[in-house]
């Protein structure tokens, strides 16, 4: 063989030395990359189901809670309102039907307690002498003012038997926030004669500049409960006496059923169903997707 024919066999085998050698780096980085991104599936997928598997919760905690209802409705002219007994006993009028009186009047008495004009109106009607039970309507009285009607039947019975009332109202592009001259019972004659539905009337102060049909937002506020139940309202399925959370007790969740009490909007009172320094789901019963 000559040296010739020697070089070009060498060169040859060189060429394709080099060239296994390139196909299997190619092969050994492939397979470097395929395992590592493998690997980071793996980590994302460990990671998503660890997200999946971390639940935010809230504990149920005492505080203070100040019932609240905030609603729009419009200006009008006042209805007739109700005063009701505020206990049961001997009622005696100290007024009777057609008479003016004006706020803060003694109109009458049940046993010893004193019963009191909130404005000055007309007694459209009275009780007579006898005894009644609490909440019975002793008087019907007529405002000459302006008043702002609101719907009330949830908020009233979520109140304590000593709530009183007060209210601030805000006209749209107009006056307020304001204080409302008196919060009061609505009878369920004229507009409400054919409804069951508990409605309340903000009454305006005569003095303030208003107009027949505008619209306003209505603030009415209740005394203050104190040592109650809370918990946000946002983790809640339900807000009319009954709702649903989910209790989540040694990592397990349960759909529980709470007695519902007063609400500032915030927070609720849980009046059964849960006790102090239970966990709650931050997401309600039925909207997480989790759960399907």
């Amino acid at each position: 063989m000559g040296r010739k024919s020697y070089l070009l066999i060498m060169k040859v085998l060189k060429n394709k030395f080099n060239l296994t050698v390139q196909v299997i780096c190619v092969i050994l980085i492939g397979l470097i990359g395929l395992s590592g991104c493998q690997h980071m599936d793996e980590n994302f997928e460990s990671n998503e189901k660890n997200q999946e598997d971390t639940v935010k919760t809230i504990k149920v905690e005492r505080g203070s809670l100040t019932p609240t209802l905030s609603m729009k409705c419009s200006v009008g002219k006042s209805l007739p309102f109700i005063i009701v007994a505020p206990q049961r006993g001997v009622f005696t009028p100290s007024v009777q039907s057609n008479a003016k009186v004006t706020a803060g009047t003694v109109i009458g008495k049940v046993d010893e307690m004193e019963v009191i004009a909130p404005v000055d109106s007309t007694i459209i009607s009275v009780e007579k002498e006898g005894e009644y039970p609490k909440n019975y309507p002793l008087f019907e009285l007529q405002y000459s003012g302006f008043s702002l009607d609101v719907e009330a039947e949830k908020f009233m019975k979520s109140l304590p038997q000593d709530f009183s009332l007060e209210a601030k109202y805000q006209i749209e592009d107009g006056i307020g926030p304001t204080n409302a001259s008196a919060v009061v019972l609505s009878s369920n004659r004229e507009n409400l004669e054919n409804s069951t539905m508990i409605h309340l009337q903000c009454l305006i102060d005569m003095d303030t500049e208003v107009r027949d049909g505008e619209l306003a937002t209505v603030v009415i506020t209740a005394k203050t409960k104190k040592d109650v139940l809370l918990l946000p309202v946002s983790v809640v399925a339900g807000r009319e006496e009954q709702g649903s959370v989910t209790l989540i007790s040694e990592g397990e969740k349960k759909e529980t059923q709470v007695e519902l009490g007063a609400s500032d909007g915030a927070y609720v009172e849980i009046i059964s169903g849960l006790k102090e320094g239970d966990e709650i789901c931050a997401i309600p019963p039925n909207l997480d997707l989790r759960d399907n």
